[in-house]
This record gives C-alpha cells, sequence and structure tokens, in this order.
C-alpha cells in the first residue's frame, strides 16, 4: 500500500512539473509586442525594399528613343526589308494591271484594219448617151484613202454572195447584216444615182429635188458599244463623207454642170439641193437613254465589287458552323448561302432599274424584268465563287493582298469589256471569258434588243463559272485547312 502511494505521489509530481514546464515554454515563445523603433525599423526596411523592386521593375519596361538609335537596328531592318517588299510588290502589279488596262486605249487607229466595215455600191447606171460619168465612179477611190477592213461589193456580187435578187432586198439584208455584228458599220449606195441628180436638174417640169442622204446611208448600232462605235468608228463614215464631199463639191459638179444642157430659166432651188452632198446615219439599234450606263455599262462593275463583301460577312459564320458541321455539310452550307445571298441582293439591284423606269421590254416584253434579275443573279453568283475561292487561298497566307486582287479582277474584267476589242490587240481577246463581258453582252440585248446569236454563249460561260468554282471550292477549303493546321502546329511546338 504505502509502495502504491508513493508511486502515485511521484507520477503526481512528475505531472505537475511537466505543466510547468509548458507554462514556461509557452511563456518563453510567445510574442511579444514591437516596440515603436522596432516597427518604424521594419517599415523603414520594407519602404527601401518596395522601392528597389519599383526601381527594378522600370528599369525593364519599354521606353521611347529615337529612330536612329543603336537598339533599333534589327527593326529598322525589319522595317526596310517590309518597305521594298510592298514597294516591289505594288510596282509589279502597277506595271502589268494598270498597263493591262491602259493598253486597251493606246493606239486605237492603228488597229483599224480589224475593223469590218460593209460598203455596197448598187449600179450606177448611166446612159451612153449622156455626157456624163457615173458618180460613184470616184467612190471606190475614196474608200482607198480611209482605214479599216472594208468589204465592197457592187449589185451583182452582192447578190451572188448574200443570195438576194431586188433593190429591197439588198437594202433588208444591208441592215441584217449589221444587226447580226457582221460588221460595225455599214454604206449602202442606192442605183442611178447620177441619173437622178441629171433628171432633178434638167427637168424643170419635175419637182423632185436631188437629195443625196436618200442615195447614201450609213447603218450601224450605237447600242452594241456606246463607247467606241460613235468615238471611233463611225467617224471613219463621216471622213470618207468628208472626202467625197470635197471631190463631189470641187470636180465632179462643175463638170457635170458642164456638160450638161440646163433649160432656162434655172431652178435654183433644184441647183442648191445638188450642190449638197450628205449621208444619212441610221441608228439601227441606239443608246437612247444615259440611264441605260447604270444598269448595262457601270451598273456591273459595281456588281462584282459587292460580292466581296459576301466573303468578308460571312466568314466568321463559316468559320463557326464548319465546327459544328460535318465538311460535305460545311461546304453545302457555304454553297447555298451564297447562293441564296446573291439572289435576294440581285432582286434589289435591278429593283434600282426599275424605280428609275429602266425600260425592260424592248427584248422580250414582260418577262424582260425577270430574265434581267436571273442575270444578276447568275452573274454575282459566278463572280461571288471566283472571289471566295482565290480569297480564300490569299488569306492563307498574305491577307493585306486581298484589295490587289479585288482591283487587279475588276481591272482585268472591265479593259475588254468597256473598250471594243476591235480596236485592241488580239492578247484582249481573253475578254470573251471574262463574267463581267458575257454579263454585259446579255444586258445589251435585254435593253437594246441587239440580236440574241450570243446569248447562249454568255450564258454557258455564267454557267460554266458556277460549276467550276463549286468544284473547285471543297479542294481549295481542305487545302486552307492543312495550311492553317500546319501553322498551328509549328506555333505549338
Amino acid at each position: 500500500m504505502e509502495s502504491d502511494q508513493s508511486s502515485s505521489a511521484n507520477s503526481f509530481d512528475s505531472g505537475a512539473s511537466s505543466e510547468v514546464s509548458v507554462a514556461n515554454t509557452d511563456q518563453e515563445y510567445s510574442p511579444k509586442p514591437f516596440t515603436r523603433n522596432q516597427k518604424d525599423k521594419i517599415g523603414d526596411a520594407n519602404e527601401n525594399k518596395t522601392q528597389e523592386q519599383t526601381e527594378e521593375l522600370q528599369s525593364l519596361q519599354k521606353t521611347k528613343t529615337s529612330l536612329f538609335s543603336p537598339r533599333l537596328y534589327e527593326n529598322r531592318k525589319r522595317v526596310l526589308l517590309r518597305f521594298l517588299l510592298t514597294n516591289g510588290v505594288l510596282c509589279t502589279f502597277i506595271m502589268t494591271i494598270f498597263v493591262l488596262f491602259w493598253g486597251t486605249t493606246y493606239n486605237a487607229t492603228g488597229y483599224y484594219h480589224k475593223v469590218r466595215i460593209l460598203a455596197v455600191i448598187q449600179d450606177d447606171i448611166v446612159d451612153s448617151s449622156l455626157p456624163v460619168v457615173p458618180m460613184t465612179s470616184y467612190l471606190q477611190s475614196s474608200i482607198n484613202e480611209v482605214p479599216g477592213q472594208w468589204h465592197v461589193y457592187n449589185t451583182s456580187t452582192f447578190q451572188e454572195k448574200y443570195n438576194v435578187t431586188t433593190v429591197e432586198e439588198i437594202n433588208e439584208k444591208v441592215q441584217s447584216l449589221i444587226y447580226d455584228e457582221k460588221f460595225f458599220v455599214s454604206l449602202n449606195v442606192q442605183p442611178n444615182v447620177t441619173r437622178t441628180l441629171f433628171d432633178s436638174l434638167t427637168n424643170n417640169k419635175s419637182t423632185s429635188l436631188f437629195n443625196s442622204s436618200s442615195c447614201f446611208q450609213s447603218t450601224y448600232e450605237s447600242g452594241r458599244d456606246p463607247i467606241n462605235i460613235i468615238g471611233f468608228i463611225v467617224p471613219l463614215i463621216t471622213e470618207l463623207e468628208t472626202y467625197f464631199q470635197q471631190y463631189y463639191s470641187s470636180q465632179y459638179l462643175p463638170q457635170f454642170l458642164n456638160n450638161i444642157t440646163i433649160e432656162t430659166p434655172l431652178n435654183y432651188t433644184k441647183l442648191s439641193y445638188a450642190s449638197q452632198m450628205k449621208f444619212d446615219y441610221l441608228d439601227y439599234r441606239p443608246f437612247y437613254d444615259r440611264i441605260l450606263y447604270g444598269p448595262a455599262q457601270v451598273g456591273p462593275i459595281y456588281t462584282m465589287t459587292l460580292t466581296v463583301f459576301l466573303f468578308m460577312i460571312y466568314g466568321s459564320v463559316h468559320a463557326r458552323m464548319a465546327q459544328i458541321l460535318k465538311p460535305n455539310n460545311a461546304i453545302f452550307f457555304r454553297w447555298f448561302l451564297n447562293c441564296l445571298t446573291c439572289f435576294l441582293v440581285s432582286l434589289f439591284i435591278c429593283t434600282v432599274s426599275a424605280i428609275f423606269q429602266v425600260d425592260f421590254t424592248r427584248a422580250f416584253g414582260k418577262a424582260g424584268f425577270i430574265i434581267y434579275w436571273m442575270t444578276t443573279w447568275l452573274y454575282m453568283f459566278a463572280v461571288a465563287g471566283i472571289h471566295e475561292n482565290v480569297i480564300s487561298i490569299i488569306f492563307s497566307y498574305r491577307r493585306y493582298f486581298t484589295g490587289m486582287w479585288i482591283l487587279g479582277f475588276t481591272m482585268l474584267n472591265i479593259a475588254p469589256t468597256i473598250f471594243s476589242m476591235a480596236l485592241d490587240d488580239t492578247f484582249y481577246r481573253y475578254g470573251y471569258a471574262m463574267p463581267m463581258h458575257n454579263a454585259i453582252d446579255i444586258y445589251r440585248v435585254i435593253f437594246m434588243d441587239l440580236s440574241r446569236y450570243k446569248l447562249g454563249r454568255n450564258y454557258g460561260i455564267l454557267v460554266a463559272y458556277v460549276v467550276i468554282n463549286a468544284i473547285l471550292n471543297p479542294f481549295i477549303l481542305r487545302f486552307v485547312r492543312k495550311v492553317v493546321e500546319r501553322r498551328e502546329a509549328a506555333l505549338k511546338n
């Protein structure tokens, strides 16, 4: 018992001593409050440390410097290379596309030998008893003085060539050849011109007057080419008229009057009419209203530029849909969205012409507006497909060249379209394959009722553009996707 009590007492004493030691330890290691001096010292140390860190950060920040600083050597080198590259590309672009466009207007008169001109000099029969020579005998020599690819026929050769017989059939055939665009302009001389002049001067009992305009008629179609027909091709006939007027007034008429016997009193009215030599000019399909420059001349240029916005606007939409649609469905979605947009936008473009009361009925009656709308839709869709394929490739490499493509493609279309290819080098015949040229050909038929023999080719080329672009689009998109994937993989590595 005593031993148990003693052990219990010892254990109590040890427990008490441990409690005292723990208490002492807590008192020894418990934090003591800082004095004021200690707080000031710590604050000053932290402030100095913060200031040093701030100075170090400021020393790492970018600071502006002068252009010729040695630290900007690499920057100046990159800027110089970009400057040389940019100006080199721009100069190359100017010396190709700009030169191509300017070339269509250069030395137009040097290509007059390509302008087909029809001259039909119907028989000028003069009785051998009359002391005069045929008036038209000098016309052939006058034609030789005028440039152009002249096709000259008399009555018999023209009848044999085109299977006609009467004078009326000859006159109708001449107009038909101009309408069918076999020739740019024609000169049709009516038969027995000299006899008509002789009778008007020698027969005072007759009231007939010599009217040269009824004997010499030139036919053309300004609607076929509003800029070049009137400005460059019809002047060839007026030049011939000037040559013939000089000959008639200075040589032929004085000799004619000396060789014939005129009954007195002299009829000065008849003589004044006989002294005039003027050709009659018939514009068979005129460019009859300035408003037509909008839909049939300049409008297609704006329409072509407008199609670029389809790619720009729908780019983000196509990118999002490509992430959630299967490849074939994504391609069809792009195609259908462009098709539908062109369909609606072309309607509003055509409505602008309707607002300004453009006549759509000359060639196709009441269906003219629908044909105009469908043609504009097809033209827009063809051009939109070209832009989407080409700009997709450009965006994969150097998107800042997009503007050059738009301007270049537009000028490639304008050059052989606005200016006649008959007055250009043979190189510009590539224009027959350009979408704008074919669209404008169709518009001129709609608005000016020109010959329709080219419509099949025009529509066929536009449809071919739509089909070819639709076939190429999946391959181009696949190529663009691979380029982007390779670029992203290179950045990760």
